[in-house]
């Protein structure tokens, strides 16, 4: 489940739960000030608790496009393309509806329309501003207006028509309007109207706003009738001014029609003892509540996630996994264990044979199967030597041990020098050398050795590499290699193994597939090597040397 999408339905949950809360314990005190500061507090609370199980989430890194592993390993380049989705559909006769995205839309059609009439509500209020003018009375700045209307405050503006008012009605109003210019209590409106904006399909974000507005007028009645106005005449004269409100649901209005009844009523309550006041700690642990809950809900999930993780097989990871002790401790324990076997060497049988296998996330090695063969007897003696390596470094990605997918290409070739085990020109590659025909006799003259520049090696004592190194051969693919339209149309995706030699100048040279996928991934794999700049040519005794390399390219639509 998206991430974004829990965030979402915890603050729903939060706002629920906050709301309850009030409603159960605090809905009949009087202690306006605590409950404007519990009202506000549980928006916030709400919209922060969420965020302790999104901090690992928040810290996620944005993948990125082209992956190159380690040259000891699969030599791999993950090419992740967004498929479109018309190429994502596997049957054009079979038409899946996207009701989550459907019902994505429709969510935020609908909050576009409720910020459309908040702006609409902010240029009315706008409005009043620009046909009103300034004006001091009882030694508070007030905007004047000539329309007769019920007076009502934003911010710190105050709009009123003092000649339709009495001198005692006009300091009843002007009182009342001013604790909520001076308290502010415009944000905690513009608060309110923003939240069910965003959380409209949450009934209880529309009663928390109802919450604030309420509290909000009974703190400015609260302070009218401390300045010791007449309590009756006050509530006659807000009934009188019902027919006058101005429907702009922004503002502080002296008259809100519909708490008008409850007003009046708390109006004439007697006061909650200090003593109540302890109720409200119960905030403290209703947050740390939802907090414990978030986090064990997170570690459920993250512990579905590892489950997940653990069963999934990756090619492409944030660190690679490796042999215990590196290149020379696998060189080592190769050319110790590995054998030619003595009837392929007889028969004269030598080649590739290409093994993959699975490197646990534990470090064993799972899975091992030849993806490419030779001869049944250097088939099994490749994949006999593979699996009785030692447990190897397991791989990581996003900072978990995974199960990573290896490919091992292991070279069969028969020599007139006893068997030996050497490091390849591609690390990723064991090249065993076997004992072949007998040596010339010496009536027989062995034939002069061919030069240098005709022979292609496959074992090297100084590889050749990329300008710039394996960072350069990332940045150059990333730039240059694209994903062909019409394979991901058709939904082509998969690995294409590229030869190629690098000359003694470090040019590019016979570049062939020698496994495809489909002719137009194989195209461009092939084309995007003959691309690349000069290497820099290996070296044998101290002489640059023709050596030939094998690049897997992995496609895949993501």
């Amino acid at each position: 489940m998206n991430e974004l999408f829990i965030y979402f339905i915890k603050i729903n949950a939060g706002l629920a739960l906050f709301y309850l809360l009030f409603r159960v314990f605090f809905a009949r005190d009087t202690f306006w000030v605590g409950r404007r500061v519990y009202l506000i507090s549980a928006i916030a609370l709400s919209l922060l608790y969420p965020l302790v199980s999104l901090a690992s989430w928040l810290e996620r890194k944005e993948p990125v496009q082209i992956f190159i592993a380690e040259w000891m390993y699969a030599q791999e380049v993950a090419i992740v393309v967004e498929a479109s989705s018309a190429s994502a559909a596997a049957d054009v006769a079979t038409v899946a509806i996207p009701w989550q995205q459907i019902f994505i839309v429709l969510y935020v059609l609908v909050s576009v329309f409720l910020l459309a009439r908040f702006f609409v509500q902010l240029a009315s209020v706008l409005l009043w501003h620009k046909r009103s003018r300034k004006a001091i009375i009882n030694n508070i700045p007030v905007r004047v207006v000539s329309e007769n209307i019920a007076p009502f405050s934003f911010f710190k503006s105050i709009y009123v028509n003092p000649q339709s008012l009495s001198d005692e009605e006009l300091s009843e109003i002007l009182t009342h309007e001013n604790t909520h210019a001076r308290q502010w209590h415009s944000a905690d409106v513009i608060l309110s109207e923003l939240l069910t904006i965003v959380f409209w399909a949450n009934p209880f974000a529309w009663l928390l706003k109802r919450e604030i507005r309420q509290n909000l007028e009974f703190l400015a009645d609260n302070q009218v009738l401390e300045f010791g106005f007449d309590t009756r005449k006050y509530q006659y004269f807000l009934t009188n001014l019902a027919l006058y409100s101005p429907e702009i649901r922004i503002i502080n209005n002296l008259l809100n029609v519909s708490t008008l009844k409850k007003r009046i009523v708390m109006m004439n309550k007697s006061k909650t003892k200090k003593a109540g006041l302890i109720k409200y700690s119960l905030i403290l642990p209703v947050a740390l509540m939802l907090v414990l809950t978030s986090s064990l809900f997170s570690a459920c999930k993250g512990g579905n996630r590892t489950n997940e993780t653990e069963d999934k097989v990756f090619e492409v990871v944030d660190v690679p996994a490796q042999f215990a002790g590196g290149m020379d401790a696998m060189n080592r324990f190769l050319a110790d264990n590995i054998r030619y076997p003595v009837i392929a060497l007889e028969n004269n049988i030598q080649g590739r044979v290409v093994v993959q296998f699975i490197v646990s996330s534990t470090g064993e090695i799972t899975d091992v199967e030849v993806v490419r063969g030779v001869d049944p007897l250097l088939d099994r003696e490749a994949v006999r030597v593979v699996e009785a390596m030692p447990a190897w470094i397991p791989g990581e990605h996003e900072g978990q041990k995974v199960r990573t997918k290896f490919t091992f290409p292991v070279t069969f070739r028969i020599d007139g020098t006893p068997q030996t085990c050497t490091a390849p020109a591609d690390p990723n590659e064991v090249h065993v050398v076997g004992l072949g025909a007998a040596p010339a006799t010496a009536t027989q003259q062995a034939p002069p050795p061919p030069p240098a520049e005709s022979i292609i090696f496959e074992v090297v004592e100084v590889q050749p590499q990329f300008p710039g190194g394996n960072a350069a051969l990332q940045k150059f693919l990333a730039e240059n290699i694209r994903f062909p339209i019409e394979a991901k149309e058709r939904g082509i995706q998969g690995r294409v193994v590229v030869q190629f030699v690098v000359n003694t100048d470090g040019s590019i040279q016979d570049v062939q597939v020698v496994r495809g996928v489909d002719p137009l991934l194989d195209r461009e794999a092939v084309r995007v090597v003959q691309a690349m700049p000069r290497w820099t040519p290996g070296q044998q005794r101290g002489q640059n040397v023709r050596v030939r390399f094998a690049l897997p390219i992995t496609f895949r639509l993501d």
